[in-house]
């Protein structure tokens, strides 16, 4: 999986240690020149602590780690406007200083946390007959 390779090469996290929980629908970047495959997953063992993760600098500009309820609290998410566009995606603010997650990475961050917190996805899909 080329997810599991660039969180490899960007985290120093290897794929032993990840849990491949599901997979999101493919999404276009802007330009519609490439598809991003989103997957979802768990870190295997202990809790991560991303000050000791090997980051790759000239790749990630900062690593960061929050418990998911932080982004299911509604005071930290905000709708702005994509570019030109009428377009409305989410922001996440955080309480760590200068940081919001935004752009592609806070849109598939929405996507995955509307299908995690959406309970008919618990339950297993009706047969068609």
């Amino acid at each position: 999986h080329t997810a599991l390779r660039e969180t490899r090469e960007e985290l120093g996290l290897q794929g032993e240690r990840i849990c491949v929980l599901g997979r999101l629908p493919p999404v276009p970047n802007q330009a519609r020149t490439l598809r991003v495959h989103m997957l979802v997953g768990a870190v295997a063992g202990h809790e991560l602590d991303v000050r000791a993760l090997p980051v790759n600098r000239a790749e990630v500009h900062r690593a960061f780690a929050l418990p998911l309820d932080h982004f299911y609290d509604a005071r930290r998410r905000e709708l702005m406007r994509f570019r030109d566009t009428d377009v409305r995606i989410p922001t996440y603010a955080s309480d760590k200083p200068g940081l919001r997650v935004w752009g592609l990475t806070a849109f598939l961050l929405y996507e995955a946390l509307c299908r995690i917190g959406n309970a008919a996805n618990d339950r297993p899909p009706t047969p068609r007959l």
